[in-house]
């Protein structure tokens, strides 16, 4: 959850994603743009299904885990899996 689709972030995220340390090289910005989306939905998927894993969701062990992630994956849990 530390990219997004703006400026440098986006250019990180592709860098992370591919393996090239200059991504436009390979991808024009808008093709970057395009992927970004589907990476955030593929994220959020993964993010469901390992919250539906969780045998005890409330357990002190994921509750620590959640409060000391980053606001945007605290922010995807609770819209993900209710506030937690």
């Amino acid at each position: 959850y530390r990219f997004d689709a703006g400026g440098a972030s986006l250019l990180d995220w592709a860098a992370v994603q591919t393996g090239l340390a200059d991504p436009l090289v390979e991808f024009a910005r808008h093709e970057l743009e395009q992927h970004f989306p589907r990476f955030t939905q593929a994220r959020e998927v993964q993010l469901r299904k390992l919250l539906r894993e969780v045998r005890e969701p409330d357990a002190p062990e994921v509750r620590r885990i959640v409060s000391e992630a980053l606001p945007a994956a605290r922010e995807a849990v609770k819209r993900v899996h209710g506030s937690r």
